[in-house]
């Protein structure tokens, strides 16, 4: 029985599916008087635009007393040197992005989105205490915009630690994409 021959992979091509990149746009939310507002159950930020079609989008913040999650529920390095483990209660910090509106009718459409989220220095100075990437593809806008999407969830003891007079710095840059796109690129030599 004779073989057929083996074909010459150099000239091969595939097809891949990749994002259309549609806007980039960052914000800083600045909570100041963190003190005072930790003590509450849930911070809301004001609405803010960006994105397409003037997206409308809001930072919510979740303080939860008695809380039992286990280590691998939370974000960031967790050593026993950066927070009190005996606090009584155990209180987490939890920050969403919600997408509030999407400037037009259609709340059906699924939506893209990669996030780069970091607690940020004094002076908005570049040195990030913290940071974190989120992406989201295909979430519902009713998910987006009920829940949101969780940023961050930290120790309210090892947040404490990312205070700066008193004031939180979040600043979130935002990636929405349009949609999926067939491309043909070369595929790698199989050598």
């Amino acid at each position: 029985m004779a073989k057929r021959p083996c074909r010459d992979f150099d000239n091969a091509t595939m097809l891949v599916t990749q994002l259309k990149k549609k806007h980039e746009f960052g914000i800083i939310w600045k909570l100041e008087d963190y003190s005072i507002c930790s003590k509450l159950s849930e911070i809301t930020s004001g609405m803010f635009s960006g994105g397409p079609k003037s997206y409308s989008w809001q930072f919510k913040m979740d303080t939860t007393k008695n809380d039992d999650s286990t280590s691998d529920d939370y974000d960031g390095y967790l050593d026993d040197d950066e927070y009190d483990d005996t606090e009584s209660p155990i209180k987490a910090t939890e920050v969403y992005l919600m997408l509030k509106e999407l400037g037009d009718e259609n709340d059906q459409r699924k939506i893209n989105v990669q996030i780069k989220v970091s607690i940020v220095g004094r002076n908005n100075s570049g040195n990030l205490f913290w940071e974190k990437d989120v992406e989201k593809y295909d979430i519902s806008f009713k998910d987006f915009s009920e829940k949101g999407v969780r940023l961050f969830k930290l120790r309210s003891g090892q947040l404490s630690s990312y205070i700066v007079n008193d004031a939180l710095k979040i600043h979130c840059a935002i990636t929405t994409f349009k949609g999926l796109k067939n491309v043909v690129v070369d595929a790698p030599s199989q050598q």
